[in-house]
């Protein structure tokens, strides 16, 4: 007896917790689901009665597509889903006369209120409200901000040397959200309401972008949809809905075709020639960029079916900041160093008598072309010509940065039926930089500068069906995938320089199809070479999400109860440790002089000298195991909204939301690790048996 009741007290003292969870918890009003939005209100008879069964329907003003519902039993209806736009309310329920509202603005993840009062009449009558009703949202509690298209279009928005005009770097321009620009990327990360970066989750048209590398990575925007795409954006801070996860939320909407055809044409550009030149500079550095596109929509079918697409292409070409630079001379390449004024000593002439050491000079500081390593005069034969007679800061790099993207964004709207409705988008993206410097190494042309090929290519795919089984009860599910395939790449790769240079003994991988690494230290030594010695690897991010939302609304409830699953991928293929490249260094010391009492002379010899003889003052090269990572992740989560319109004038919205985020797993069981727990566990047991 005594268990029965404590079994009883723990079963009442779950359910109290759960009811203070649902009665503190706060979101924004459950009429809209999915990304979308809805209009919501009490219909009242001029007595102040609640009029049951009244018939409510919103038609788009661009498709002419139809939504209607009706009143419950308190008066109450709830219009979702809506896609954001322009809306003409009808009222109508018999005795009374038929009222519609005109200039409805829904946008998406709103509840717009609408209550009315109908007069005694017949439903022939109509009475027209052409006046918009007021913007001041008192259905939704949410902290939150909505750019329209008509908005974002007229700022200015720029394109920049890290990719095309981007959507998401508005949300900077929203309360209490700070944006930062990823260096690395290009794109834009945010931190809402001072909390840390990569918090906020990013939706497009309330379906997820997950990432398990990082979250709110805003790539599949930025780098796939075309800021000409896009119909508009939210950004939530709190108080969002139960079925939203984040700290903040990001949503954006695509644009949708209409009963009427209509497309645009666009280009936006900068060139050199629209440039002034600075005042110190003797020229104008190059920069060209050049973004063009267009988007066409209409209907497939009138009233049934429609489309949209759009294409968006942008390149950039900016030459590298010059700065002097240097480079071995025309001479040195062939072994003179006569113009050096500092004697070039031949290491094989080294004679030591004890801890005396001595060494002759070169002949006319020249080294014997027969004496030239082979490899080396492979290595060098790519330099360019230096651009004036002098031993350091003779050459003016030109390296033009370059990149390319292109995206491509369709989505299809289908009206299959009064009662059912589907949807359907894809959008695709390259990112594609051949080339993007390391200012850290040697800024000459390949294969001594130091850079890499970043390729990014961003999928995501999404469909949506919305069944409507009673007027006060629809279902929507919805599908998604989102891929991030990003193949980096060595700038040398396949140029086989250690083969063609006749270098063998390499290990297999990065160390032998790369240019080497290659430093020099010591007077008048040229700049290292840095020999793309980006690590190459490929990885393939990617995530297929699955969702169920179900709306019933039922006198004064509107309540949502939900379903996500979401399973994610992270494809990962590189070297295990280090790039694998082979690195050498060349000083000045084995090539130079001892004083008479067998001191070496650092001032004397040359670097470059020593790389001539293939003298290699330290070298450095790993074989590197490539790692294969299937890492899959199963997450999911599930959620209940209940808006309460306790009267006109107010409304209690309560939201639970449960995640369950799952462990790591590896696709072929094929990642190991040491747990030093057991194995110290298991040497604790072993003294214990002795």
């Amino acid at each position: 007896m005594t268990q029965r009741c404590d079994i009883r007290r723990h079963r009442r003292l779950t359910v109290l917790v759960y009811l203070t969870i649902l009665l503190t918890a706060t979101g924004i009003a459950m009429g809209q689901i999915g990304g979308s939005g809805s209009i919501q209100g009490t219909i009242k008879d001029p007595s102040g009665a609640v009029v049951p069964q009244a018939d409510v329907t919103a038609i788009n003003v661009a498709t002419g597509v139809e939504t209607a519902r009706q009143t419950t039993a308190a008066g109450f209806y709830v219009i979702s889903p809506l896609p954001p736009g322009e809306y003409k309310v009808t009222i109508a329920a018999t005795g009374f006369q038929t009222v519609v509202q005109e200039h409805m603005i829904v946008d998406a993840l709103s509840v717009v209120g609408l209550n009315m009062t109908l007069k005694i009449g017949t439903s022939t009558e109509q009475v027209t409200v052409s006046d918009a009703p007021p913007q001041l949202n008192t259905d939704d509690a949410t902290l939150s901000q909505t750019v329209r298209n008509d908005v974002y279009t007229s700022l200015p928005l720029a394109m920049n040397s890290q990719g095309p005009r981007d959507p998401t770097q508005f949300i900077g321009l929203v309360p209490g959200v700070q944006a930062v620009g990823n260096q690395i990327s290009g794109t834009v990360f945010a931190s809402f309401n001072g909390g840390q970066n990569f918090m906020n989750q990013i939706y497009v048209e309330g379906l997820p972008l997950e990432n398990v590398v990082t979250q709110g990575d805003s790539r599949n925007v930025s780098y796939a949809i075309s800021v000409e795409a896009i119909e508009q954006f939210q950004v939530e801070l709190s108080s969002m809905p139960a079925m939203y996860q984040g700290q903040g939320v990001e949503n954006f909407v695509l644009k949708s075709g209409t009963d009427q055809f209509h497309g645009v044409g666009y280009e936006y550009l900068r060139n050199t020639v629209f440039d002034a030149r600075g005042f110190f500079n003797a020229y104008r550095p190059v920069e060209r960029q050049n973004q063009a596109g267009s988007t066409f929509a209409g209907p497939i079918k009138k009233n049934r079916v429609f489309f949209f697409g759009s294409y968006d292409a942008y390149r950039f070409t900016q030459a590298l900041i010059a700065s002097l630079q240097s480079i071995p001379t025309v001479d040195a390449r062939v072994g003179n160093f006569s113009a050096f004024g500092v004697a070039i000593y031949d290491p094989s002439t080294t004679a030591c008598a004890g801890a005396v050491c001595t060494r002759q000079p070169f002949a006319g500081n020249a080294i014997p072309a027969s004496r030239l390593s082979s490899v080396s005069k492979s290595f060098q034969s790519y330099l360019p010509t230096p651009i004036n007679s002098g031993l350091q800061n003779n050459y003016l790099p030109s390296i033009p940065i370059t990149l390319r993207n292109d995206s491509t964004t369709e989505k299809v709207d289908v009206n299959l039926s009064d009662k059912n409705r589907a949807y359907g988008m894809y959008s695709r993206g390259k990112y594609n930089a051949p080339l993007q410097p390391i200012t850290d190494g040697y800024a000459g042309p390949l294969p001594y500068t130091n850079t890499r090929v970043v390729i990014e290519v961003p999928t995501t795919a999404q469909a949506k069906d919305v069944y409507v089984i009673r007027p006060n009860l629809l279902n929507q599910f919805s599908y998604g995938y989102m891929r991030e395939w990003i193949p980096l790449q060595s700038a040398t790769q396949g140029g086989d320089y250690d083969k063609k240079a006749g270098l063998t003994g390499l290990p297999a991988g990065q160390a032998s199809w790369a240019f080497p690494q290659v430093t020099f230290s010591g007077p008048n030594s040229p700049l290292a070479w840095g020999g793309g010695r980006t690590l190459a690897n490929t990885d393939a991010v990617m995530s297929f999400t699955m969702q169920d939302n179900v709306q019933w609304v039922h006198g004064r409830h509107s309540v949502t109860v939900g379903f996500e699953f979401v399973a994610n991928q992270d494809n990962y293929e590189g070297s295990a440790g280090g790039s694998g490249q082979t690195t050498l260094a060349f000083a000045n010391t084995q090539t130079a002089g001892f004083s008479p009492t067998g001191t070496l002379l650092t001032s004397t010899g040359n670097a470059y000298a020593s790389y001539l003889l293939g003298l290699v003052n330290s070298g450095n090269t790993s074989e590197t195991a490539i790692t294969r990572t299937g890492a899959r992740y199963k997450d999911y989560a599930w959620y209940l909204q209940d808006n309460f319109k306790v009267s006109s004038r107010l409304t209690l919205t309560l939201g639970l939301r449960y995640d369950i985020l799952g462990p790591f797993q590896e696709v072929r069981d094929r990642f190991s690790f040491l747990n030093r727990s057991e194995e110290h566990t298991s040497e604790l047991q072993s003294l214990t048996n002795l």
